[in-house]
């Protein structure tokens, strides 16, 4: 694949037109410029990509989405283990998506995975990320509250953030990121007094592998992909409530909360941009919170409004932006770029404000 978010690009030329030219003098002034617009070097597409859960439903449900150079590959899975007695275990998530010239692969690793073995690197560096400490805080509380629910008064949370540099044998890096949430049981001693019986686990785990030299970019990659995650609220909710039901032991109840999906994925019908993907639900702030500290923590985005003045934020340094309906993205350092012209009169591109 043709190099990312590359540093962009030399001046349109202007033309113009008399009103006695004919319509395929136009065509062919339009295929010329756009064989002369190369994708990679004169301007970037980006798309929303989507994760879907098709083992816990009746029919597949979208979990969450999120913004990837639109040319990589993209694979993504949501694997249920009802018979875990951990909860993060029960439903997990992964995500690889790989660009076509091996330059990055981006990896989602689900809890249950070993993240050392896996991924055969050697730590550079590492540090806590303490301007998202707070945002890890309130996960911690929000679970806390969940098991309250669930009955479970013994339980407590704690959580934290890290990053780290890794350096794989092949000779590449890559950008490692990593949550980790601690459940704390208090019960009685046996000898009288209070003990704690503490457990960890690691609720993300991100890596994105780059080749060497292609720190700055992949930080602004990952910036995009955090600032971009939405998480579908209707399906958190369900497995919410899921979780809820098995904390208390109703077995019964399970399933019950999950099919509560059904009615509202049917009434999603075929609408490619959710009305959840412009708009916080409250039922997921923290989650949007996370991945937006995350976002703002790396710098790499920059803030557009749609016509609607949703604000939609993209990889930095380009200045312009273009959508489609679709969730598809066009970047360009380029003012007078008109994907319209340039590309098509089909494409009903549309300018973003800043």
């Amino acid at each position: 694949m043709k190099k990312l978010f590359p540093i962009v690009f030399a001046s349109v030329a202007l033309f113009s037109c008399n009103a006695q030219s004919s319509q395929k003098n136009k065509n062919n002034i339009s295929t010329k410029r756009t064989a002369a617009m190369v994708e990679g070097k004169d301007y970037v597409i980006v798309k929303r990509f989507r994760v879907e859960d098709k083992q816990g439903f009746d029919n597949p449900v979208e979990v969450s989405s999120f913004v990837l150079p639109a040319s990589w590959q993209v694979n993504s899975n949501v694997q249920w283990n009802l018979y875990s007695k951990c909860l993060p275990e029960i439903v997990q998530v992964s995500v690889n998506a790989k660009s076509k010239d091996g330059d990055f692969e981006l990896a989602f690793y689900p809890a249950t995975q070993s993240l050392a073995t896996g991924i055969n690197a050697q730590v550079k560096s590492a540090k806590v990320i303490p301007d998202l400490q707070q945002l890890m805080d309130a996960g911690a509380l929000q679970q806390t509250q969940l098991a309250r629910q669930g009955g479970n008064n013994a339980y407590n949370h704690r959580g934290s953030a890290a990053e780290g540099v890794l350096q794989f044998a092949d000779g590449k890096e890559g950008l490692v990121f990593c949550t980790l949430m601690q459940t704390i049981v208090t019960i009685p001693g046996t000898q009288g007094g209070m003990a704690s019986n503490i457990q960890c686990y690691v609720g993300m785990r991100i890596v994105l592998k780059y080749k060497s030299g292609n720190e700055a970019m992949a930080r602004k990659i990952m910036s995009t992909f955090f600032s971009s995650t939405k998480l579908n609220p209707t399906w958190f909710n369900a497995i919410t409530n899921f979780f809820i039901a098995k904390g208390k032991n109703i077995q019964d109840q399970n399933w019950k909360h999950i099919q509560e999906i059904r009615a509202v994925q049917e009434q999603q019908g075929n609408n490619i941009i959710r009305n959840w993907e412009q708009k916080n639900d409250a039922s997921t702030a923290a989650f949007s919170k996370n991945s937006d500290g995350f976002g703002q923590y790396l710098r790499g985005v920059e803030n557009y409004k749609d016509e609607n003045g949703n604000t939609v934020e993209l990889t930095s340094g380009y200045g312009n932006a273009w959508s489609k309906s679709d969730g598809t993205y066009l970047l360009t350092t380029n003012p007078a770029f008109d994907p319209n012209v340039e590309m098509g009169d089909t494409q009903n591109w549309k300018r973003l404000n800043k």
